[in-house]
């Protein structure tokens, strides 16, 4: 500490004390890192004492920052190599608890999705969510949560992805019905076009205009029952009949000539039965 420019002691009460700017940072941690287990030591902030638990996270963020390409971007979420918009962050804070990743804790997913399939944006629950983390992010010489509200408040209020084509629906297939469950930001690639396939078009299909909701699924599983086969994989499996019964023959008597491969393939099967993973000769799920 003593090497430092800004050190100095106060002799009256034998106080090290040393006054660092945030292009010293580094020179900053080298010393933090050393006496924050003191407990005689404490940090200032412009005149105010901050707890020592306060001061990594947010320091430690503004640290990579100075370290970025780009510093003034790296806050939202700007890093070389990395041009995803779900890496990105509308707000201007890394740590905020708000993202552009629909996964995880992106903004878009705060609010209601209604059953005409516009989604309202919640800024209030947003807002409180980014108090929330700006308080356990504690110190940040960058930190503008002005600003942040500012950002919150350009948020849209509503998106409609019918008309939106930055955003689209995040489905399920339930009951012979595609339900939009949530949106989600669209990622749109910005590489360099290697090939145009100008003869391809695109073919949208309704499930709703399929008569027979039951086509897929009857095609999806075999025509073996699950059961049958675990009946037979039980009480004859060390001779493969279950293997025969799916249409393994060649298994079938590998199981047969080996005692079920020595009873570890007889065991083997008798669990991927049980837990439905045990398939036929296509490679279709038993009934």
């Amino acid at each position: 500490m003593k090497k430092q420019p800004t050190y100095s002691l106060e002799s009256d009460d034998n106080i090290h004390t040393a006054i660092f700017s945030e292009d010293s940072i580094e020179d900053f941690f080298e010393i933090f890192d050393y006496v924050k287990n003191w407990k005689s030591s404490f940090v200032e902030i412009n005149g105010s004492k901050v707890p020592i638990s306060k001061i990594r996270n947010g320091l430690s963020c503004f640290r990579e920052r100075q370290k970025a390409f780009n510093p003034e971007r790296y806050c939202f979420g700007e890093d070389a190599g990395n041009n995803s918009i779900y890496a990105t962050n509308p707000l201007g804070c890394r740590l905020c608890g708000i993202t552009n990743a629909y996964w995880k804790g992106g903004w878009y997913t705060i609010g209601n999705l209604s059953k005409s399939g516009i989604f309202t944006v919640d800024k209030n629950q947003i807002k409180h969510i980014v108090k929330n983390k700006i308080n356990e992010i504690g110190f940040c010489p960058v930190l503008d949560i002005n600003a942040i509200m500012q950002r919150i408040e350009a948020l849209p209020d509503k998106i409609n992805p019918k008309v939106d084509k930055n955003f689209e629906y995040i489905t399920t297939w339930q009951d012979g019905k595609t339900i939009a469950i949530g949106i989600r930001m669209k990622e749109k690639s910005s590489g360099y076009v290697v090939e145009e396939y100008p003869d391809i078009q695109e073919i949208n299909i309704d499930p709703s205009e399929i008569e027979d909701s039951n086509i897929n699924s009857s095609l999806s599983y075999s025509d073996k029952k699950r059961m049958t086969a675990f009946i037979l994989c039980l009480f004859l499996g060390w001779v493969g009949m279950h293997r025969f019964y799916v249409g393994k023959r060649g298994t079938g008597i590998i199981w047969f000539l080996t005692f079920g491969l020595f009873g570890i393939g007889w065991l083997l099967d008798l669990i991927l039965i049980l837990f439905g993973s045990f398939r036929d000769k296509t490679g279709y799920p038993l009934k």
